[in-house]
């Protein structure tokens, strides 16, 4: 029995590194493909200095997550992998529909809002609320259901737009997103839900750090999406207490620009350096 337990450990662990490294290659090697494509196609935005840029370059990670993800899904038919892809899909399509017919001028939940008293209904908002539904229809696949169903996918759709409010400038929302998978990852969550995009993160966070390509809403809610449901398979008992965490992060970043207060952060950092 224990070798048979041994056994098991080595398969799942290999499992485990194929997928990181899969998703590793193959998003190396469409990144810059698809960043061509989306500048040939005219899939161009100003960003943060007015500079045109390719955008929806976060199409790599829909592309990727179902590449590695399906051959897992087909071998064990693990119900948190189909959970991963169902957010792959279904917040790639509502973030890329942002992406593509999205209004500069409506920004925020409220913004969304105002709007939709005004007699027109906004593609944020129409995100929110299938983001709403893919964020369940990912977690009741991971077989919860009653208010489990609801927090766990709260957690989900709030980090989906977590993730989004920060990407405002380049390399941001990725390596936000790095950052936190590599935690979850060594905190004993490794699953291929998670390790698969940040393989494919590692590969593409050079070109967005350097203003190649922006991932959009596309990007944003994905890796967001994808950090939330590890966030809810593996949070235990601390689920509510990550849920207000980020109840709170929504709020806060739907009231000011986070740009901002950043930099108001690191002024006042500077300045008590500086012991003035």
């Amino acid at each position: 029995m224990g070798a048979q337990g041994d056994s098991v450990k080595v398969s799942r662990g290999a499992e485990i590194v194929a997928v990181f490294l899969a998703g590793l290659v193959v998003g190396w090697a469409l990144v810059g493909p698809l960043i061509e494509l989306a500048a040939r196609a005219g899939a161009v935005r100003a960003n943060y200095r007015g500079d045109g840029v390719p955008t929806s370059g976060g199409v790599v990670f829909v592309l990727t997550t179902v590449f590695t993800l399906v051959p897992v899904l087909l071998v064990d038919g693990n119900p948190e992998v189909m959970g991963g892809l169902t957010i792959a899909l279904g917040m790639g399509f509502v973030g890329f529909l942002d992406d593509a017919w999205g209004l500069e001028g409506a920004k925020g939940f409220r913004g969304h809002l105002a709007m939709l008293f005004r007699g027109r209904v906004s593609t944020g908002l129409l995100k929110a609320l299938l983001g709403g539904l893919v964020s369940l229809a990912a977690v009741a696949t991971c077989g919860f259901e009653g208010p489990e169903l609801l927090a766990r996918a709260a957690v989900v759709a709030l980090s989906a737009n977590a993730l989004n409010q920060l990407d405002l400038r380049p390399g941001r929302a990725a390596s936000v997103f790095a950052l936190g998978a590599s935690l979850i990852a060594l905190a004993g969550f490794r699953s291929p839900v998670i390790l698969s995009p940040l393989g494919a993160v590692l590969a593409y966070l050079p070109r967005d750090e350097a203003g190649e390509v922006m991932m959009g809403d596309t990007g944003a809610n994905i890796l967001g999406g994808l950090l939330g449901l590890a966030l809810a398979l593996f949070a235990g008992a601390g689920l509510y207490l990550i849920l207000a965490g980020l109840v709170a992060f929504n709020l806060v970043a739907d009231s000011m620009s986070l740009t901002k207060l950043l930099q108001a952060l690191r002024s006042k950092r500077d300045f008590s350096d500086n012991g003035e």
